[in-house]
């Protein structure tokens, strides 16, 4: 959807460029932290940011699943039938009690001090937004499973994309390839 003329590449995350724009160009971020700190940490901005979600334009991708190579899942799965259903569950425990973790995160930012800022306000906000829009049961009660007919939407997008740059997938590939539920214990989900 962009030209590359239209794409600046030296964004290193920080709000500079955008605010010498004086909020003329998009940035690329994330909607449960950059419209907090663009409104209340950044004081030569200091006021609101409207965002779209990447969704929103028709790329409905999967950010951050965890990720095994395809090779190693029968090797795995004894792991990943622990594992996953911890996640889920983990995810369900910081939804409905999130301050000690946000506290944790607040504090470990400060004391590893490495450039990044994390803030009390921001964590909030990170939450709510989550809660609000974001973190949701799958297509049924199911809290982390995955929606294969989004999956095959998302390969009907990316194909011709990878074929036009020469690393075309392997033909035939499918949802059932690259995603499973296997792992996903179905009675685990966001109460609604």
């Amino acid at each position: 959807m962009l030209k590359r003329s239209q794409v600046d590449g030296s964004y290193d995350g920080k709000p500079a460029n955008f605010v010498a724009a004086g909020g003329k160009a998009a940035q690329a971020g994330f909607a449960t932290s950059e419209p907090y700190i663009y409104q209340n940490e950044v004081r030569q901005w200091a006021k609101p940011v409207r965002y779209a979600l990447v969704n929103e334009a028709g790329y409905p991708f999967y950010p951050q699943a965890l990720s095994v190579r395809a090779g190693e899942v029968d090797q795995l799965a004894p792991c990943l039938e622990k594992l996953v259903p911890i996640v889920q569950r983990a995810q369900i425990d910081y939804l409905s009690d999130p301050a000690a973790t946000n506290n944790l995160i607040v504090d470990l930012v400060e004391q590893y001090d490495t450039g990044w800022v994390y803030s009390a306000g921001l964590a909030d906000y990170a939450i709510a937004k989550m809660r609000e829009e974001f973190v949701g049961n799958g297509p049924d009660q199911t809290l982390g499973n995955f929606d294969m007919a989004r999956i095959e939407r998302m390969l009907e997008i990316v194909t011709p994309i990878f074929t036009a740059q020469r690393q075309p997938p392997k033909e035939g590939l499918t949802a059932a390839d690259i995603a499973t539920n296997q792992f996903v214990d179905a009675s685990i989900g966001v109460a609604p």
